[in-house]
């Protein structure tokens, strides 16, 4: 609270060069998981106070993600993700950072979602998606046909590799056989 009330009260100046100095201290290697989640913690109670810190939401991503504070970093990322049309584009690596916060924090109906909206906007779904979340007939469909399309051994064997263990979850060994 009393940051907040000095927060208030300071110059724009003041703020600007205070926000530069925590966006500083939060990316410093020598910086402790404690600091950083302090600093992490601030900024979640100013934005609670409706006086948000100009801090960037990928930045604290990164940072919470970096302290194992996942659900911090999946708000972060969520605010990244329904920004303004045209300040961010949702592409796969977003979704990317989404579905891994999501299935760290367990929450498998939401994985799913997002997975569901991938799919609507066009975004190309990758095959890792869809075994994270036991979608093995369809990972196992993309995984055969990256297989057929596979221009050398070495990347068809990359592709071999995840029909594996699909078809392994899906109890399918005579085609296992035939694959190893």
């Amino acid at each position: 609270a009393a940051f907040l009330s000095c927060w208030v009260d300071a110059s724009d100046e003041a703020r600007g060069a205070l926000s530069a100095s925590l966006h500083n201290a939060l990316l410093a290697r020598e910086m402790p998981v404690d600091g950083q989640q302090l600093l992490l913690a601030l900024a979640e109670f100013m934005e609670a106070h409706e006086t948000a810190l100009p801090l960037d939401a990928r930045t604290l991503a990164a940072v919470a993600r970096d302290c194992h504070a996942y659900a911090k970093a999946l708000h972060y990322t969520e605010a990244e993700f329904w920004a303004e049309p045209g300040v961010t584009s949702v592409d796969g690596n977003l979704i990317d950072e989404l579905l891994g916060l999501n299935m760290a924090l367990g929450q498998l109906d939401a994985a799913a979602g997002l997975l569901r909206y991938a799919s609507r906007e066009s975004v190309p779904v990758r095959e890792w998606w869809l075994e994270n979340l036991h979608e093995w007939s369809q990972a196992l469909a993309i995984y055969t046909a990256r297989r057929e399309a596979a221009e050398d051994e070495a990347e068809a064997l990359q592709w071999d590799f995840g029909r594996v263990r699909c078809l392994h979850a899906l109890s399918e060994w005579e085609e296992l056989a035939a694959v190893a």
